[in-house]
């Protein structure tokens, strides 16, 4: 509104995890106190177990019940690496764990073929990103250009060891 101000903190810890926080603040001649809720941090597991695809990738669900989304950013360690971002509704990321999709090879026109290199000596790694949204955000049906422009909170994780993928 055109009262108000749209106050922003951004922080990086010892580690290298990032996140941001925003809040409106009354503008006025003499402002109150504002605070402002550092959002937690969507940890990955630093040593995810791999195994044959799919595979489980595990987090912290910081958004808890809240209205959300995570980004899991996978990248592999091909001669030019490629990565694949999975987002994810909070409501369905609620436990931590996110058994990727079999997808099927455009090659081959056979099932569960990751769109990263897998086999022997692939190897990948995970970083996971959570947007928090305002109260009343809708998960399905909205456009994702959205999340930066309307997001009370993002965090951002480092980015985990890299795990074998069969």
């Amino acid at each position: 509104t055109p009262d108000e101000i749209l106050l922003q903190v951004w922080g990086v810890d010892a580690d290298g995890e990032e996140a941001l926080a925003r809040a409106p603040a009354v503008l006025e001649p003499s402002p109150g106190t504002s605070s402002v809720t550092i959002p937690d941090i969507p940890l990955v597991l630093a040593n995810q177990a791999g195994g044959t695809y799919p595979v489980d990738l595990v987090f912290n669900p910081s958004l808890g019940a809240g209205p959300g989304y995570y980004r899991l950013r996978l990248e592999d360690n091909d001669t030019v690496p490629r990565q694949w971002d999975v987002w994810v509704p909070a409501s369905a990321g609620a436990s931590g764990i996110l058994t990727l999709p079999g997808l099927v090879d455009p090659d081959s026109g056979t099932g569960d073929a990751p769109p990263l290199r897998a086999g022997a000596g692939a190897t990948w790694t995970v970083q996971a990103e959570a947007w928090t949204m305002p109260a009343g955000f809708q998960e399905t049906g909205f456009f994702f250009a959205e999340l930066a422009r309307d997001a009370l909170g993002w965090a951002r994780s480092l980015v985990s060891n890299p795990f074998p993928v069969d």
